[in-house]
């Protein structure tokens, strides 16, 4: 097995050697080795829903995919805390909802398709492909169509309404805040499921099963200050022009 690794290694390193042809064959193979796979899970699956029931487990799960979308450890073993994925939606939501109200039509028409596919694809291809692969989605399938919402949402914002709200209010800071907080506590829970367990003590670093060379306590403290310092720099860069409505009504007619 590691043969084809050296190989495919060597054709990289030297454009002499037929470069396109070793990356076709290494994709076609590693692609065939994937669709044997679903073929071999599909053989032994048998189906028990009925339609009606199958229309209201796929839709069912479509809470269960976004929290996934926000932060799931492991093999899907380990839910982040609870105010992490309240925070982390306080802080989308907003984001969309300012958008509706003052962004750039185009702009937030696509974001509004960009969430009814993430939404509706999920339910579409498990109910479809039910009987062959039974419901097998996870959430982190739909993350590059999902990661454009909040994309799209800043993109729409660039309106001279939005630029005045994101230059020179409350609302960046405040969506600042909510991110600290919230990978802050997903950085715990990520060592905590290390140390003791999902569902360990809450001050695991006192009594762990295992520890890191640096104690944990000083870890997490100092992943908090790395990204506070982050989510400052990222605010100070934000230009006090916005102050100025006559100033940027006039960068905005040049632009």
């Amino acid at each position: 097995k590691a043969k084809p690794r050296g190989n495919r290694g060597r054709v990289a390193g030297d454009p002499g050697l037929g470069s396109d042809n070793g990356t076709s064959a290494v994709v076609l193979s590693e692609g065939a080795l994937v669709s044997c796979s679903f073929s071999c899970m599909s053989g032994g699956f048998e189906p028990t829903l009925s339609n009606t029931d199958l229309v209201r487990e796929t839709v069912g799960r479509a809470g269960g995919f976004y929290l996934e979308m926000l932060g799931n450890l492991g093999w899907l073993d380990t839910t982040l805390p609870g105010l992490t994925y309240l925070l982390l939606t306080a802080a989308l939501g907003a984001l969309v909802l300012l958008a509706v109200a003052v962004g750039i039509r185009p702009y937030v028409i696509a974001m509004l398709a960009a969430m009814a596919i993430t939404v509706v694809i999920p339910i579409v291809l498990e109910a479809w492909q039910y009987r062959g692969y039974g419901l097998y989605w996870q959430g982190r399938y739909t993350l590059p169509i999902a990661v454009g919402v909040p994309l799209l949402a800043v993109f729409a914002l660039q309106s001279e309404t939005g630029r005045r709200v994101l230059l020179r209010g409350w609302f960046v800071p405040a969506i600042g805040s909510m991110l600290v907080v919230a990978h802050v506590l997903a950085f715990y829970q990520a060592l905590r499921r290390w140390s003791v367990g999902a569902n360990g003590p809450v001050f695991y670093w006192l009594h762990p099963d295992w520890t890191s060379i640096v104690p944990q306590f000083l870890l997490i403290a100092a992943y908090g200050a790395v990204f506070v310092a982050f989510v400052v720099w990222l605010l100070g860069g934000r230009s006090p022009v916005g102050s100025e409505p006559g100033s940027r009504t006039g960068q905005l007619t040049g632009a």
